[in-house]
């Protein structure tokens, strides 16, 4: 039969892998979710984008169809430039083929700008598309890893609390209590080893008198953390 600081050493051991696998399968379905939100997240960016890429269109259409308006006017007016009956009426005329010219200029630049636009939009959309591929298939590949990990897990942790209820035998009647409760403080950090004449936990140094009592064998409780110390060799 192991001795009382070979029992909470081993205990210490079954404690630390019990919850180790406790964190996995809590783990798991968090970093589903973390990857769904990035996810979502990349989709929320697309459709931001296309939006974008919808108003640009609507811009580049409107300056067309505004120079086109402003194309046939000024043909209309060329036409009346001929058939003008006075000085006054071509010089009224002229100034406002002029100024249709001048309109039209302009709307030749901002249709460029929009159409540039338009082009850069449509290009940073194939790139959103790529990465919320590339992400959904990130996601999916992660939850089946975590689904097909999961099984185990939990056999793993139905194992671990028999495992555990036997090894807890070696705690001494009167530290049965203090244990259960650091046990529901810390976890498996209720126990600490004694490591070069330190607690394991704090690193609060043992007195003479204190190591000694380890030396022989007895269970002892940190005057810094409360952990229950075992000597580990």
């Amino acid at each position: 039969m192991d001795s009382v600081p070979d029992g909470l050493k081993k205990l210490h051991l079954l404690l630390l892998e019990s919850h180790e696998t406790l964190q996995k399968l809590e783990r798991g379905p968090k970093l589903i979710e973390g990857r769904q939100k990035k996810t979502a997240a990349k989709a929320q960016e697309i459709s931001k984008q296309k939006e974008a890429l919808i108003q640009f269109r609507k811009a580049a259409d409107q300056r067309n169809l505004q120079l086109k308006t402003n194309e046939a006017r000024i043909t209309e007016l060329k036409g009346k430039l001929n058939a003008a009956a006075s000085n006054r009426e071509y010089d009224i005329i002229r100034s406002q083929i002029d100024a249709d010219e001048m309109a039209n200029s302009v709307l030749e630049d901002e249709i460029l700008e929009s159409l540039e636009k338009v082009d850069s939009a449509q290009s940073r959309v194939a790139e959103l598309e790529v990465a919320y591929e590339a992400a959904l298939k990130d996601e999916k590949t992660i939850a089946a890893t975590i689904e097909a990990e999961k099984p185990q897990l939990e056999v793993d942790a139905a194992r671990h609390l028999d495992v555990i209820k036997e090894a807890e035998k070696v705690i001494p009647g009167k530290l049965g209590e203090t244990y259960k409760r650091l046990v529901k403080q810390h976890g498996a950090g209720a126990l600490a080893p004694l490591e070069q004449n330190a607690c394991g936990a704090c690193f609060a140094t043992l007195s003479r008198q204190e190591l000694v009592r380890m030396n022989v064998g007895d269970t002892m409780i940190c005057r810094q953390c409360n952990r229950i110390m075992y000597k580990s060799e």
